[in-house]
């Protein structure tokens, strides 16, 4: 469906992101993962909203690890997260990865991002 939705004229950044959010809401993150590095091959460059699709995917499903890592990558390429993003990434993360937390705040701070006092 989707190189038939490319052939047709359809922006394919677009049609990746609405895939990769699809992908993400149905728990199927390995094929948003997927899809994400496939587009990131051919040159195309992910939103922070696509960033934030993956993140929210990964802690929705317990895969905290990957979850930090596509955090850590999204800041990596200069985009900062949302105070939304960061309240459910950190409520995910005290679930067993409570250091990280620190480490998120930390990172995001040094950033310039100034959490709200939800976020403390």
């Amino acid at each position: 469906m989707y190189n038939e939705m490319v052939r047709r004229g359809f922006s394919e950044s677009s049609l990746v992101y609405t895939f990769i959010r699809a992908f993400c809401e149905k728990g199927r993150v390995d094929e948003a993962i997927g899809l994400m590095t496939e587009m990131e091959g051919k040159g195309l460059r992910a939103y922070d909203e696509t960033y934030e699709c993956v993140i929210v995917g990964c802690a929705d499903s317990g895969r905290l690890n990957e979850c930090w890592s596509v955090f850590e990558e999204m800041l990596s390429v200069g985009f900062v997260p949302s105070g939304l993003l960061f309240d459910k990434v950190a409520e995910k993360l005290c679930d067993g990865e409570v250091e990280k937390v620190n480490d998120m705040l930390t990172v995001l701070l040094d950033k310039g991002f100034l959490p709200s006092d939800v976020n403390y």
